[in-house]
């Protein structure tokens, strides 16, 4: 903590270097072994064991003992060791090593709500849903999350990217006007430097990008390619990371039933080679290669597995049971029922993008998939009954639409 000088070891009475195992206990530690004394004779042999705060200082450290090394003359080798021995260890401690280090990049892309701010956008499995000529904002968050491996933080960012499609080449993607970030606070209100916010503005109006705010064809799955350039400390050459996700582009007067507040999330696996740069006693890494996991999910449960049981449980009431069949239009008493289960304003993500699924096959397929009565037995939620209970009782987009007229139109009793 004083930064004082502790001990001072000539580096020609070094007889052995060695460090410490990666992705063990004594991957922060190094150790020499130092002579004491002027003479063979009376030479007194110690071994000095030395841990490291950051274990990629040892890498630091050993290309020092390497230049250092490399440099004695033979003339003043040590006659308990030859340079040949002391060469053919540091050879050993030198060569480069394979590692492999993760990064996490996290997109979330909002839309202007004529607010004056911005409004996170939908998102489903199908991807993100998109409307035509809204400004909007990428939001993308970055960290290391590998705990073996070189220790790796990002210096500056200097491009976020975007085009239609996917597989697209560099010259395809048109870099976005970066905005101003501030710093990443923990959950206990205290800066996060392990990672990085980077925030661009998006003009879909432009004309390069009229393929991503044109409404897309109702059977055609559409992409769009989100990249950022990286200056990451350690590797001297930019990294790029590149997202590819599925999009749907709708008009502005779409209404989505079911809303999710949910990011991308993607993992980047950087193969990396490490380089020990002897002249100038400094450790980087070349990436040879770099893979990616695609989209992770992290909060699905096994709900699916689950409503499979359920479906094949003969404890659950069908969906016809609940609501009435045409030819069993009475004009009775008995009341319909409305629903089972709780109603609750909170709803997990993992109910909700059930629900999307199931709902999207019953706007296909024009028919009630089979999960639908396990999900209507488990209650429905409340974002959700406006549609549900309107498609559970029949009822056609033209009919809702001439009742909303006849509703506001101004009825003049005589």
């Amino acid at each position: 903590a004083t930064h004082s000088v502790i001990a001072r070891y000539e580096i020609h009475r070094i007889l052995f270097y060695a460090r410490g195992i990666m992705d063990s206990k004594e991957a922060s530690c190094f150790a020499f072994t130092w002579s004491h004394g002027d003479t063979q004779e009376s030479a007194i042999f110690q071994c000095h064991v030395f841990r490291c705060d950051i274990s990629e200082a040892v890498s630091r450290v050993s290309a020092c003992f390497a230049k250092a090394f490399q440099r004695v003359p033979r003339s003043m080798s040590s006659s308990v060791a030859s340079t040949a021995e002391m060469t053919s260890s540091i050879t050993t401690m030198s060569e480069s090593r394979h590692l492999m280090s993760v990064f996490e990049v996290s997109l979330e892309i909002k839309e202007d709500d004529g607010k004056g701010t911005f409004s996170t956008v939908p998102k489903d499995r199908s991807g993100f849903k998109l409307k035509i000529n809204l400004e909007k904002q990428l939001c993308l968050s970055i960290r290391q999350v590998s705990d073996n491996g070189p220790q790796l933080s990002i210096e500056r960012y200097f491009g976020v990217l975007v085009a239609a499609g996917r597989h697209v080449r560099h010259s395809d993607m048109q870099l976005l006007e970066m905005d101003k970030t501030g710093p990443n606070y923990n959950s206990n209100n205290t800066i996060d430097r392990n990672c990085t916010i980077i925030s661009a503005s998006w003009d879909p109006t432009e004309s390069a990008f009229e393929t991503l705010n044109t409404e897309s064809p109702k059977d055609v799955k559409q992409y769009m390619s989100v990249a950022v350039d990286l200056v990451i400390r350690g590797i001297q050459e930019p990294v790029r990371f590149q997202i590819e996700t599925p999009v749907r582009i709708y008009n502005q007067a779409e209404r989505f039933w079911y809303f999710q507040k949910r990011s991308l999330i993607q993992q980047f696996f950087l193969n990396l080679k490490e380089v020990i740069n002897l002249d100038l006693a400094d450790v980087y890494y070349e990436v040879l290669s770099m893979e990616t996991s695609g989209e992770l999910d992290r909060n699905r449960l096994n709900l699916t597995l689950n409503l499979s049981s359920l479906i094949q449980s003969p404890s659950i009431t069908s969906i016809d049971t609940i609501t009435p069949k045409d030819e069993n239009i009475s004009d009775g008493d008995e009341p319909l029922l409305s629903g089972t289960g709780l109603v609750s304003k909170d709803c997990s993500e993992d109910v909700l993008e059930n629900w999307a699924d199931v709902l999207q096959k019953w706007k296909t397929t024009q028919q009630r998939p089979k999960q639908l009565s396990s999900l209507v037995k488990l209650g429905i939620p409340e974002a959700l009954r406006g549609e549900v209970w309107q498609r559970l009782a029949g009822s056609d987009d033209m009919l809702l639409e001439k009742y909303r007229l006849l509703i506001t139109q101004v009825v003049i009793v005589n």
